[in-house]
């Protein structure tokens, strides 16, 4: 385990030692904060939790780990975060100048109300990154954009936060924050969607899902450094953006013939790079002729 800074800034307590809560504790506490308590429904979470993060005091009692951090992350899933804030403030769990914040990218910052009417300073402090496991997203945390909305004077500490992440930030009006995790899960969980799409139609062809994803991958790479070199519209490629109706109709003629399930999302999908093509250059004519050839 990598070894501890100095501890000189601010308490902390996390309320709940999921895969967010453990590696937001464990960077944190390696930029100097104290990890002072750590909450979870279960041993098994908390048992977790002591493996990375060392000597913390552990709690099933949310109420009681509370008490002991001066900013509090509550990092339990987005359909408990109201509910497991009301039930500390009810227990007397908050007290003024506390710094309570959820990391929900989706919530808003209503669900801390009533840490708010006790006398905490509230907002939420998102991570834009996917935490398949703890390992995983403790080496990305430092390069990550986090989205911030804060009310009631915590926007100085939650950027302070970030900044001590090595991240960047953005802020978010409370209003803007459903759209902004649609467009977060858009990139990230449909991504993983379409190559599973992809996977999916070259085993009809015979390549088994491990060589596919060896083979996508440096396409991926690519299309991604020409994304942050070139831009989004400006890094498209392909039959749609070329104007090559004939290869459009052949796909959708072996997608029907052998994978008719799919064809909906081809068709959708093309619809959408047609407008990106329409944007790079393609013209009117032949972005409404492919329109009309991929269906409504």
């Amino acid at each position: 385990m990598p070894k501890k800074h100095q501890t000189n800034k601010e308490k902390i307590t996390i309320v709940g030692a999921g895969k967010v809560g453990i590696s937001i504790a464990f960077i944190l506490q390696r930029k100097g904060y104290e990890i002072t308590a750590v909450s979870s429904r279960t041993h098994k979470s908390l048992s977790e939790a002591k493996a990375y993060l060392g000597n913390v005091s552990l709690y099933i009692d949310n109420t009681e780990a509370v008490k002991k951090g001066k900013i509090i992350f509550i990092t339990t899933k987005d359909d408990q975060i109201k509910k497991v804030c009301d039930e500390i403030a009810k227990k007397n769990g908050f007290k003024q100048g506390q710094y309570v914040f959820h990391c929900s990218g989706a919530i808003s910052n209503l669900a801390l109300e009533s840490a708010k009417k006790a006398g905490a300073l509230t907002g939420s402090i998102h991570p834009l990154q996917t935490f398949a496991s703890v390992e995983g997203t403790i080496g990305m945390l430092s390069k990550t954009y986090f989205g911030i909305t804060t009310e009631n004077g915590a926007k100085k500490t939650a950027k302070k936060i970030v900044k001590d992440f090595g991240g960047e930030f953005f802020e978010l009006k409370d209003e803007d924050k459903e759209l902004y995790h649609v467009a977060a899960c858009i990139v990230c969980n449909y991504l993983v969607s379409l190559i599973y799409l992809g996977t999916d139609i070259y085993k009809s062809i015979g390549i088994n899902e491990k060589i596919a994803v060896k083979a996508f991958k440096p396409l991926l790479e690519g299309t991604f450094r020409n994304i942050e070199n070139r831009g989004v519209t400006e890094s498209l490629t392909g039959p749609i953006q070329r104007g090559d109706e004939e290869t459009i109709k052949k796909h959708l003629k072996a997608v029907e013939k052998k994978l008719p399930e799919r064809l909906d999302v081809y068709k959708v999908m093309g619809r959408l790079t047609a407008e990106v093509a329409l944007k790079k250059g393609l013209s009117k004519e032949a972005h409404d002729r492919i329109v009309a050839i991929l269906g409504s």
